[in-house]
């Protein structure tokens, strides 16, 4: 039988508790909900993480209104909005979220590169906001996917074997400060007409 493929790697930031505890919101949800939630978009994938913040006793506020800078030297000030505000212990995050798919069925450093970019353009989108005693956070969830027809041709073993492969990867080539990945038993077989959605995994970035 297979067992859920998930896992912490905080080197550089010290978001174990809340990144556990949002692995385990998305087991229940895969458990316990009608469909999983990171098949849907951006909003719905902030509110999992952070219901994990508030569980484990943090604050969170999502989409609210902030001034952010513009021009090349980012002077002028424009009226925005910020994705994400925490509060952890002492201090204070806002963090721009960004989401994306990744093919899993053949991965490399290239595909590690491709989702680097992607958190790359969330860390460019969070160093608009002046600063503001808040520490900065650009965030990205990576949802990796098998066509169907690729599953079948290789057998649902070679699925895990893919997906510890693809972690594997994204550890060994991208620069962030903590991640997390999430792959529950009941959700390999997950997916619509042409492909599998096995999971999600997040990254974060300080800048």
């Amino acid at each position: 039988m297979r067992s859920n493929n998930e896992g912490t790697h905080c080197p550089h930031l010290r978001f174990s508790k809340i990144l556990r505890r949002w692995v385990n919101t998305n087991i229940r949800f895969a458990n316990e909900g009608y469909d999983k939630p990171w098949y849907y978009n951006e909003r719905a994938l902030i509110s999992l993480f952070a219901g994990a913040v508030w569980v484990e006793g943090g604050l969170a506020l999502e989409e609210f209104s902030a001034y952010k800078r513009t021009g090349k030297k980012r002077k002028s000030l424009y009226s925005g909005r910020s994705d994400l505000y925490l509060k952890i212990g002492r201090d204070h995050f806002i963090a721009e979220i960004k989401h994306t798919y990744s093919g899993a069925a053949r991965v490399g450093p290239k595909t590690a590169t491709y989702i680097q970019d992607k958190l790359d353009k969330a860390c460019a989108d969070i160093r608009k906001c002046p600063p503001e005693k808040q520490r900065k956070l650009g965030i990205l969830f990576a949802i990796p996917y098998f066509s169907k027809s690729h599953i079948r041709r290789g057998g649902k073993k070679q699925m895990d074997e893919k997906l510890n492969k693809w972690v594997t990867i994204m550890k060994e080539h991208m620069e962030y400060s903590c991640a997390a990945w999430v792959f529950p038993k009941e959700a390999r077989d997950f997916g619509d007409k042409t492909d599998f959605y096995p999971g999600i995994a997040v990254f974060i970035k300080e800048v």
